[in-house]
């Protein structure tokens, strides 16, 4: 029988909120349980190797430039094999080779894993979620990367708790294993029977393709989408900013141990970062969608700046460290809210997937060093002070390049 793709694109039980749940639960399982929740365990595991805290960072190096190496075929691949296949393979390896953490005695094999997981996680995170995203949905599309992104902002605020009772009573090497087991049952039952690369697979068309609100009124989130390749580099570079920034959230487990503050109140900076990202990725794809994504970047921006500010003059009591954890977590809204926007800004619906795949390029690149170069700055300072100054300053810089991509043309 011939499906009849008009009337179906048009019923609340459009495929494309399918799509979306899955992407929730693909963006929860990696970003906010795997990725977002790794820096709970640098503490513990580098008191019992005996290691400093660069020296463990330093596995983030390998996943980066593994990354890196996949990326440059990461979008052929999705598009000539089966996406669900793809994706199940690639999450069962990073969920792997993270439980598999649990059972280390020695840096080279995090340094390994880290290869392992930047070869899985090219093909999962950051890629997959904007390019589906992009496909399913003409309209509202900011309001489905907000969702989207919010979900690993839920998720990683709600197995962050988790994880550090699980390290405190049974220690770090079984709530590694926790960690990958949890993040795999999450997504795999999404990647193998929910997700479908385009709405046409299905005889579909996008949402809210064709209707007339859309004719009449473009959405300000892709109004004057095309740019030359200034614009993409300047693209990578927005995008690279908000990845470095984004590390810090790692480092402040740490950064309450060395003020003087018991493990707690490091968890609840954490949850508290976490929390921040939540609230910032609804509000952000909602207000890309009614008022653009300058306002909203430079907005967003300025909040992030406060938050780095903040911390760098110690906050000497539990609410101003709470709240400066708060804000920091709005970059994580920026990453994986912004930047995709921010690519659809400066390119065509043909060309998104092929430039989406280079400005994650960037930001696999920037992770693979961010980690490692906070902590290098603070093993050779003693104090997190001048980095935290350090990410004022780029939110600075990223208020520049958000008039330039932007800007109507």
């Amino acid at each position: 029988m011939e499906v009849q793709a008009g009337p179906r694109a048009e019923t609340p039980l459009h495929y494309a909120w399918r799509i979306l749940t899955a992407c929730c639960a693909l963006n929860g399982a990696t970003l906010g349980i795997v990725i977002n929740c790794k820096g709970l365990f640098f503490a513990p595991v580098c008191a019992e190797l005996g290691c400093p805290v660069s020296a463990l960072t330093a596995y983030t190096i390998f996943y980066g430039l593994s990354a890196v190496v996949m990326l440059l075929r990461a979008d052929r691949i999705l598009a000539r094999y089966p996406i669900r296949w793809v994706l199940t393979l690639s999450l069962l390896v990073l969920c792997g080779a993270t439980a598999a953490m649990g059972t280390f005695h020695s840096l080279p094999l995090w340094y390994a894993a880290g290869t392992v997981q930047g070869i899985s996680g090219a093909f999962l995170l950051y890629i997959p979620v904007p390019m589906l995203i992009n496909h399913w949905f003409s309209q509202r599309r900011g309001f489905a990367l907000g969702m989207a992104a919010t979900a690993s902002g839920v998720l990683g605020a709600v197995i962050n708790p988790v994880l550090s009772t699980v390290i405190a009573t049974w220690g770090w090497r079984t709530a590694y294993v926790v960690q990958g087991g949890v993040a795999f049952a999450l997504a795999a039952p999404f990647t193998l029977f929910v997700i479908v690369r385009r709405p046409e697979e299905l005889g579909l068309v996008p949402y809210g393709r064709g209707t007339a609100k859309q004719r009449s009124r473009p959405s300000p989130v892709t109004a004057g989408c095309e740019g030359g390749r200034k614009k993409l580099l300047c693209c990578m570079l927005f995008a690279a900013s908000f990845t470095f920034c984004a590390t810090y959230a790692q480092h402040l487990a740490n950064f309450a141990a060395a003020s003087g503050w018991d493990g707690h109140i490091g968890a609840v900076m954490v949850s508290s970062c976490m929390v921040g990202n939540i609230c910032a990725k609804a509000v952000l794809g909602v207000a890309c969608d009614r008022w653009g994504g300058r306002r909203a970047c430079l907005a967003s921006l300025l909040l992030v700046m406060l938050g780095f500010l903040l911390l760098s003059g110690g906050a000497p009591w539990r609410g101003g460290l709470f709240f400066g954890a708060f804000l920091i977590g709005i970059d994580h809204a920026n990453m994986t809210v912004l930047v995709p926007i921010a690519v659809g800004a400066v390119s065509t619906p043909e060309t998104f997937d092929h430039r989406i795949s280079r400005v994650t390029m960037a930001t696999m690149l920037t992770s693979a060093f961010s980690a490692t170069v906070i902590a290098a700055f603070y093993d050779f300072l003693g104090s997190y002070a001048v980095v935290f100054l350090l990410g004022a300053v780029l939110q600075i810089l990223c208020m520049g390049l958000a008039v330039v991509l932007f800007q109507r043309t």
